[in-house]
């Protein structure tokens, strides 16, 4: 027998031994079951054609996701930046004497962009070829799930849950994010998938790979999986483990020791700074509500489906294959969101690892609806409640994609202001500031900070980001020094420095501004005077941006069209160039 008739077998074998058992006291459920599910999943996704459509809805997300979180920019993206061109900004958490991010994690990402870079390719290129290839990532590890659910749940688990994951506007805004949270959720992903096909290598390989590389708080999400691993393969998962633990740990202390010029563990840091110093509180607390605010927003039903996976289990559970390593891979979702909701600073990417577990947890309420009907009840009460339910399963299907599909274009529509205009410096005339392309173009901006999109937006290496004093009191980043280097001023209680400021806003070649009135600005004005800087300016660059305080809470968090621009109050976001015959 070849090794490819050997695993079939076994597959099916294994399918054999979880699908439930029907006697004749439920022959007539497991009919109305199966005319169920030829109703609502009438079609076959090939593996192939799932992939076409995760890679596509991933694509989407890594040309036109926004950056959610300023994190990702001044801890990601700023490093790679200056890894890859010379300059960047540099976080108290990249100051040695903290060493709380680990540069090996962003060392491989440089490396990837590193191969666009030699091309010549503009550096905002090289931003969403990096996305590109992130897109990549998620799409690989999904469709490994796919097709984990569908040998082990079965077909319509799977389909619906293909269809959660492509509409979901939180897998559209986690997939293509350069954040360890989402780094983990590809690691987490496959380590689910990899429970459910009974393959334990892989699921301790991507769990150590997710909690030791790229996010420590994760170790609690994969512990479910790792402990179902443990029981099957007892001393091998042990030894598993050791060989991965050291083959990732060791390699990140010598990387760190190279770039912060001392022995240390980064990831151990980053433990101790937030568990154990609880210093994070210090960049702002929620409440017990956030998260679940943040679940309808970017899961609608799909989150309510989910929550609703105890009940239909319980009442499925005679009749639907609830076996172990489906109990374990759903398992990392209640756990986590339970020790998310926790500690008082919260932020949304702290629950992208476990988006795509979300979707499947809803998937399988989805799946097994049918079999948590009564199964004593009369057969023509039975006959209409399937009927029924068919009705509301599939009305809930449209409903969350067109609340998803809205959901993701108010994000883009309203709130994409800052990668449009930043994209819009790249055919910028070389007039003015850039007649001297020696002289380094200062990009001044106040109290946007938090929405700068990166230096990869800035035309070349010559153009630097410069802050501007704001409203904003707290630490901002200095330009790196070096990774072994850091400024005095850095530090770990969120006080403000001087020394993050431009000294001279004289210097300021382009001003980056939100100006709140829409017919104040034009680029056709000759001249305007801004706030806190000296000088005449000119727009040269505008987009509309929401102004969130002054619009309705339904047409800011769903697209409507028409409605939406109607209700809805903008501000004009740009960037000014200085004139020079002043």
């Amino acid at each position: 027998m070849t090794k490819k008739s050997s695993v079939l077998m076994e597959n099916k074998n294994i399918r054999r031994r979880y699908l439930p058992k029907v006697n004749d006291e439920n022959s007539q459920v497991k009919s109305e079951f199966s005319e169920y599910t030829r109703n609502i999943v009438t079609w076959r996704v090939t593996t192939r054609l799932a992939i076409m459509l995760l890679f596509s809805a991933r694509l989407m997300s890594a040309r036109w996701n926004i950056i959610h979180d300023c994190d990702e920019v001044y801890n990601f993206w700023e490093p790679a930046h200056y890894l890859l061109y010379g300059n960047g900004k540099q976080t108290w958490e990249y100051s040695p004497e903290f060493a709380l991010r680990s540069y090996l994690y962003i060392l491989l990402h440089v490396k990837v962009m590193a191969v666009w870079a030699t091309f010549g390719l503009p550096k905002v290129a090289v931003f969403f070829f990096m996305r590109a290839f992130l897109a990549c990532l998620s799409t690989a590890a999904e469709t490994y799930l796919f097709v984990a659910v569908r040998t082990r749940v079965g077909a319509r688990a799977a389909h619906v849950l293909l269809l959660l994951l492509c509409v979901s506007p939180g897998m559209f805004c986690a997939s293509s994010a350069l954040l360890p949270s989402s780094f983990t959720m590809y690691c987490l992903t496959v380590a689910t998938a990899a429970t459910l096909l009974r393959h334990h290598h892989v699921v301790v390989a991507a769990s150590a790979v997710g909690a030791l590389l790229a996010w420590p708080f994760a170790a609690l999400a994969v512990l479910p999986l790792c402990l179902q691993a443990l029981k099957s393969e007892r001393l091998r998962a042990v030894k598993l483990a050791v060989f991965w633990f050291a083959l990732v740990v060791v390699p990140q202390i010598l990387t760190d020791k190279h770039y912060y010029g001392r022995w240390t563990f980064s990831q151990w840091n980053l433990l101790m700074y937030n568990v154990a110093g609880g210093g994070s509180e210090l960049y702002g607390t929620e409440g017990m509500m956030f998260y679940v605010k943040n679940c309808l927003l970017n899961f609608n039903f799909i989150f309510l489906f989910a929550s609703a996976l105890p009940a239909v289990m319980w009442l499925s559970w005679k009749q639907f294959p609830w076996h172990s390593e489906v109990l374990a891979a759903l398992a990392p979702l209640p756990l986590w969101l339970g020790a998310m909701c926790l500690p008082a600073h919260k932020e949304e990417r702290f629950l992208y690892c476990v988006y795509p577990t979300m979707c499947l947890a809803a998937s399988c309420s989805f799946a097994a609806l049918p079999s948590a009907l009564p199964t004593r009840a009369p057969a023509n009460i039975r006959a209409r409640a399937t009927k029924a339910l068919q009705r509301v399963t599939s009305l809930a299907l449209v409903l969350i994609v067109l609340l998803s599909v809205s959901r993701i274009l108010a994000l883009v529509h309203f709130y994409n202001a800052p990668i449009v205009v930043f994209s819009s410096m790249q055919t910028l005339p070389a007039t003015g500031a850039f007649s001297e392309p020696s002289t380094p173009q200062m990009v001044c901006i106040g109290s946007e900070w938090f929405r700068f999109p990166s230096s990869f937006f800035l035309p070349s290496p010559n153009f630097r980001l410069g802050f501007l004093p704001s409203e904003f009191k707290g630490l901002l980043p200095f330009d790196f020094n070096g990774t072994n280097n850091g400024s005095l001023e850095l530090n770990d209680l969120n006080l403000e420095a001087g020394g993050s400021y431009i000294k001279d806003p004289r210097l300021c070649q382009f001003v980056v501004q939100q100006i709140e009135k829409l017919d104040y600005l034009s680029l056709n004005s000759p001249s305007v005077a801004l706030k806190g800087v000296d000088g005449r300016w000119k727009a040269v660059a505008e987009h509309k941006f929401l102004d969130a305080s002054r619009s309705p809470v339904l047409t800011r968090a769903l697209y409507i069209p028409f409605l939406g621009e109607k209700k809805n109050s903008f501000h004009t976001y740009a960037i000014f160039q200085k004139l020079q015959d002043v």
